[in-house]
């Protein structure tokens, strides 16, 4: 396990609360590093209006991972890479495009399980059989450890997600995803969410 990759562990099982600073140029990420944000996490929406689109994989994997790239470079703190649904439709070529950020330095991806260019979710089969594909490709090729947080979308998409997020979660550990991310959950007995919107990686 590289280091970048068993800081960004360390920083996730660790007794302190792990805050991710949203970078989406370079400039933006040496600012946090410079706050005092012990790792980043980049936004694929403050990416793509960085370069004038819209989020949801406006923007090709190749400017999401230059981007990617020079934040990496520059940085001394673990770095993770929004991938959104994985830039493709084709597993196979999710599976290269995460090799590449990985090949890159970053020490996670998160990867969504929504559709980005229609609505509804993966289905939960072939979205832990794409985990288990990604987990697998990482592990043979160097990068055992590599942290895989797995964004599930059924908060945003439908009215009575619960037990659809637990079955859902369960899957992808099980798949090999390192961690999940529930946005836009509401507190019980409040409206209040518990990540807004504007929050959502």
């Amino acid at each position: 396990m590289n280091h970048s990759i068993q800081r960004f562990h360390e920083l996730h099982t660790g007794s302190e609360l792990l805050f991710l600073g949203n970078a989406w140029d370079l400039l933006s990420a040496l600012a946090l590093e410079k706050a005092g944000f012990q790792a980043i996490g980049t936004t694929s929406w403050g990416i793509a209006n960085s370069l004038g689109c819209q989020d949801g994989e406006q923007i090709s994997f190749a400017d999401n991972l230059k981007v990617i790239q020079q934040i990496v470079e520059h940085v001394k703190i673990p770095v993770s890479a929004d991938l959104e649904a994985g830039y493709s439709d084709d597993p196979q070529q999710i599976v290269d495009n995460v090799l590449q950020v990985a090949q890159a330095g970053a020490a996670g991806i998160n990867l969504e399980d929504s559709f980005k260019h229609s609505s509804g979710l993966r289905n939960i089969k072939q979205h832990s059989a794409l985990l288990a594909k990604i987990r697998t490709a990482l592990d043979q090729n160097g990068f055992g450890g590599f942290f895989i947080n797995a964004r599930i979308d059924t908060y945003l998409q439908q009215p009575d997600p619960l037990t659809e997020s637990i079955t859902r979660a369960q899957a992808y550990a099980e798949a090999g995803a390192s961690g999940v991310f529930l946005p836009a959950c509401r507190m019980k007995n409040t409206s209040k969410r518990l990540y807004p919107p504007s929050m959502c990686r």
